[in-house]
């Protein structure tokens, strides 16, 4: 019984997908090639690709020397020599006077006075000294600087300051 009412019902299926023509599904199938109006361009031709040889004078691959730690450090304090110099590099800090403040844009600027009576102005990142300093802090008190000195062939850093001058 049990077979015989699968059977019934497996014929049943199968006659249901086999009458139908899709006939709707063919029509809009037509009419939507007939809308298709497009074009595939031409590829472009490939460049031809013409290989360079490659001349080394020196083989990156072979270390002809080595290099201590000291040789490779020895002038990571080396002052841009190339720079243009600022007018308060014209003298030896022991000669300049810091002889006031100002603030404005909210920046420090201390005020220096040089041998020649003249008055400057200078804000952290500019230059003063005969040393290479850039200055690397202002504040009412003082200008702290940071010099670049020359000692045995290597560059080091140091640290400098110009404290406010209180006389007259």
């Amino acid at each position: 019984m049990k077979k015989s009412l699968l059977t019934i019902f497996a014929m049943t299926a199968l006659a249901g997908c086999s009458q139908s023509n899709h006939d709707d599904i063919k029509t809009w199938m037509k009419s939507q090639e007939q809308q298709l109006k497009g074009k595939i361009e031409i590829l472009p031709s490939a460049k031809t690709y013409t290989p360079v040889v490659y001349k080394a004078e020196v083989d990156p691959f072979v270390i002809k020397e080595k290099l201590s730690l000291n040789e490779l450090l020895k002038d990571r304090f080396a002052p841009d020599l190339n720079r243009e110099k600022e007018y308060l590099e014209e003298f030896n800090l022991e000669a300049l006077k810091m002889v006031g403040t100002v603030i404005k844009d909210g920046n420090f600027y201390a005020m220096i006075r040089d041998p020649n009576k003249v008055i400057s102005y200078i804000s952290v990142g500019g230059y003063i000294g005969q040393n290479h300093g850039k200055v690397t802090s202002v504040n009412e008190g003082e200008v702290l600087i940071e010099e670049r000195v020359n000692t045995n062939e290597q560059w080091v850093a140091r640290n400098a300051r110009v404290q406010l001058y209180e006389g007259k």
